[in-house]
């Protein structure tokens, strides 16, 4: 009965040990800036940005700022094969849009989305690319520009809708008064779909929220809840992150709190 068991974990052993495998990663993937896996976690994907800025400078004239994207490619990566893909982008594609990129993600295997922002303009940019294996080339398929008004700082995108066709754009607008305002906006993730997925803007319930938090007493350090981003939603909850933060020192280093979840009714 012992050998009998001895023998049963051995083959257990065995073939738990035959479940690994490593691979060296591709050269496309390594030094990639941003990463993404499609939804089975089966294929990774970098993409790689290299850009240069040269000034040229004539006689009586103002010095121009000239942007040259040396790389800029997508690496398609199957971790239990090892085989792998590089994609160039295409040739018109913007180099300085490829200094503003926020997020890198993908809607299918083969379709892939670099999220762009211009502070300048507050304006987002999501830029849809098909990955033609034949060719390795990166095909841009569209270009979406949302612009949301009085952003202040760098956005945060949250992309835990993915599964559901979303993603969140969160941050800070600048409002006239002089006290800044949370923004909190869901887009479609695959900007082909934004006519048929409306964006929906959070940012009024965010508000709302932290009115209720600033009527609420201090603690007894005297410290007090502010809600900084939307984190998740949907029909049942939704979760924000919360700040501790001193009433009588405004300037002192901000503390996350736990998560708080409203009940919508």
């Amino acid at each position: 009965m012992s050998s009998f068991a001895t023998r049963s974990n051995e083959s257990i052993s065995s073939k738990i040990k035959q479940s690994y495998f490593v691979h060296s990663t591709p050269e496309g993937l390594n030094g990639a800036q941003y990463l993404a896996v499609n939804r089975e976690g089966t294929i990774i994907y970098g993409l790689r940005i290299r850009v240069e800025l040269s000034i040229i400078e004539a006689p009586g004239e103002v010095p121009e700022v000239i942007t040259t994207a040396t790389e800029k490619t997508v690496c398609k990566y199957h971790v239990a094969s090892g085989s792998s893909k590089t994609f160039q982008l295409d040739d018109d594609f913007d180099p300085l849009l490829l200094t503003r990129v926020l997020e890198f993600y993908t809607i299918s295997d083969n379709l892939v989305v670099i999220l762009c922002y211009d502070s300048e303009h507050c304006q987002f940019i999501q830029v849809l690319m098909h990955l033609e294996h034949e060719k390795e080339w990166a095909q841009s398929v569209v270009y979406r520009r949302k612009t949301v008004s009085r952003l202040a700082g760098p956005p945060i995108v949250n992309l835990s809708f993915l599964d559901k066709g979303k993603i969140l754009l969160c941050g800070v607008r600048g409002a006239e008064d002089g006290q800044n305002e949370r923004m909190s906006m869901s887009i479609a993730a695959d900007p082909l779909n934004s006519f048929n997925q409306q964006d929906e803007d959070f940012s009024n319930l965010m508000e709302e929220f932290n009115k209720f938090l600033i009527t609420r007493p201090p603690d007894t350090d005297g410290k007090s809840l502010i809600s900084l981003f939307l984190l998740n939603l949907d029909q049942d909850q939704i979760s924000v992150l919360l700040s501790e933060v001193d009433p009588n020192d405004p300037n002192s280093e901000a503390i996350f709190a736990t998560n708080c979840i409203l009940r919508q009714e």
